[in-house]
């Protein structure tokens, strides 16, 4: 019987130690959106302290290094789009954390179309596409917010995970007290 209690005691210890925030705190995160062509973002761990002087590397979808960045004291990064293509983002810390994130063409935003005025189908093109743009930043502005919340919310340890966390330490306990008790009693001399 004191060994069930150890064992259980220690997959309870192991289960409140997984759980825990500073357990967590090294998961590298990220996030980063997308506005007429500039990339914003910024680097943290899991439990919100933000990252300075981590490294950001940004490629395209082949792996060709478009830039190399470093956060500042904020954790915050930015950088100029070049070309577009869908931007692979990915940052790493010293001690070997890394997160990635990805920007597609699509939200990077099109580029302004110069246009001749003494041609009128192209003045309106041009008209057209820059209220798109318009548009699309303006929506990209409203976006953004709704996204951190989504990515906060979704690295909070939820009252289900920590339910099925008690479960699952039932369960290996239940376990062992069945192989216990079908074991051969020993005798003792």
């Amino acid at each position: 019987m004191p060994e069930i209690r150890r064992l259980c005691g220690a997959a309870l210890t192991a289960a409140l130690l997984l759980l825990s925030p500073g357990a967590q705190a090294h998961l590298l995160k990220l996030f980063a959106s997308a506005e007429n062509g500039q990339i914003s973002g910024y680097v943290y761990f899991s439990g919100g302290a933000k990252v300075q002087q981590a490294a950001v590397n940004i490629s395209d979808s082949s792996g060709a290094l478009l830039g190399e960045l470093k956060t500042d004291p904020q954790g915050a990064f930015s950088y100029r789009s070049q070309k577009p293509v869908d931007h692979l983002i990915s940052a790493s810390t010293l001690d070997g954390h890394a997160a990635t994130w990805t920007i597609s063409a699509a939200e990077l935003g099109g580029q302004a179309i110069s246009a001749n005025p003494a041609n009128s189908a192209a003045a309106a093109t041009a008209s057209r596409d820059n209220l798109d743009q318009r548009i699309e930043a303006a929506v990209a502005r409203q976006v953004r917010p709704l996204r951190e919340a989504i990515e906060r919310q979704q690295e909070k340890a939820r009252l289900q995970d920590i339910f099925g966390a008690l479960g699952y330490i039932a369960g290996l306990a239940g376990l062992a007290l069945w192989w216990r008790s079908r074991q051969p009693a020993t005798k003792q001399d």
